[in-house]
């Protein structure tokens, strides 16, 4: 005999078990991390993660990482043994480092280290959860950043790394490819990455049986949260000049000549840019933008096809579709039935 909770329904039957999740995120636990946090963040997915409560990783996925695959003890003496060790982390949409006491925090490994520059390296977004901002600080990620970090230990933090910019004031702070979360329940983080990646749906899902009473900004607003729209530090001024511009201009069908007169530059200048930076052109590198912003409108609006083609510098609805079916796999209707049609 099995029971499902009032509105559930089957998922397995509707969507392929071998098919990419929306969010992918991996926790890497230090000695000590803090439960709170990392519980909260980690429910947060469960519940978006398939139309029922089964706890079913098909929606949004979770990995716990550590050193070797060790067991890794909360400040609780609660354990957990990871799946996955410090390998590839472009797998991950994210990277969460769970800190908890300031001993291993503030002594990651050499190994530890190498993987978060590595994903850093690779644009992958790193995330520091209570003292994770530690880890970050200690490998070099945090110089000239915002961070935030919790009031109690904000001096001697400021004291260790003078180069970066501590905020003690705020829930979580973005900064560039980098978020900071200084502890808590990070139920709001979540909420706001499960937003942006899979719909404010399923993010509601998981504040209504959390029973979080009060919906964050990001996730009520009428105006979708595109994560893409936070420009990440190149340390090339010009390439984020381009970036800007191509994020203002997402409905505006010119040419990279056109934007590169506006940056007083050449194309050619500004495709080297982006090939030694990014490993793309400029105009692969708007179409992504756009299709990003394409998708995010697809799940938190009810705007048809064909207003979201044009309002995201297409040409045409067929156009739309074509490179959209090219880069996730389906066209925008099919995306839209999928991810959309949820009972909360």
């Amino acid at each position: 005999m099995s029971f499902h909770y009032p509105g559930a329904f089957e998922d397995e039957n509707e969507r392929p078990q071998d098919a990419a999740p929306d969010l992918n995120v991996g926790f890497l636990l230090m000695q000590d991390f803090t439960l709170m946090p990392v519980a909260g963040f980690v429910e947060s997915l469960r519940f978006a993660a398939d139309r029922s409560f089964r706890s079913q990783q098909l929606y949004c996925r979770w990995n716990w990482i550590s050193e070797d695959k060790q067991p890794v003890k909360s400040s609780c003496y609660m354990e957990i043994k990871p799946q996955n060790g410090l390998e590839n982390p472009q797998q991950y949409d994210y990277i969460a480092v769970a800190g908890g006491l300031l001993d291993a925090s503030t002594s990651p490994s050499a190994a530890i280290i190498d993987f978060l520059r590595e994903g850093y390296d690779k644009g992958v977004p790193l995330i520091g959860l209570c003292s994770g901002s530690f880890v970050l600080a200690e490998a070099g990620l945090l110089d000239r950043r915002k961070c935030a970090v919790h009031f109690t230990v904000s001096e001697y933090f400021k004291q260790r790394y003078p180069g970066a910019r501590a905020v003690v004031d705020s829930g979580h702070i973005r900064d560039g490819n980098i978020i900071t979360c200084p502890g808590g329940t990070a139920i709001d983080l979540a909420a706001e990455l499960i937003s942006t990646h899979c719909g404010r749906s399923r993010a509601k899902k998981g504040l209504d049986y959390l029973l979080v009473s009060q919906l964050t900004k990001d996730v009520s607003d009428d105006v979708p949260n595109d994560q893409f729209f936070e420009v990440a530090r190149y340390e090339n001024r010009l390439l984020e000049r381009a970036i800007l511009l191509m994020q203002e201009n997402l409905s505006t069908p010119y040419s990279i000549k056109n934007l590169s007169e506006q940056l007083n530059t050449t194309e050619r200048q500004l495709t080297r840019l982006f090939s030694s930076f990014l490993h793309t052109a400029p105009a692969g590198y708007w179409r992504k933008l756009r299709l990003e912003h394409g998708r995010t409108l697809l799940l938190n609006t009810t705007k048809r096809v064909t207003e979201i083609a044009y309002e995201t510098g297409f040409s045409d609805t067929s156009h739309f579709s074509q490179w959209y079916r090219k880069s996730y796999g389906e066209t925008p209707a099919e995306f839209r039935k999928r991810r959309t049609s949820i009972d909360v």
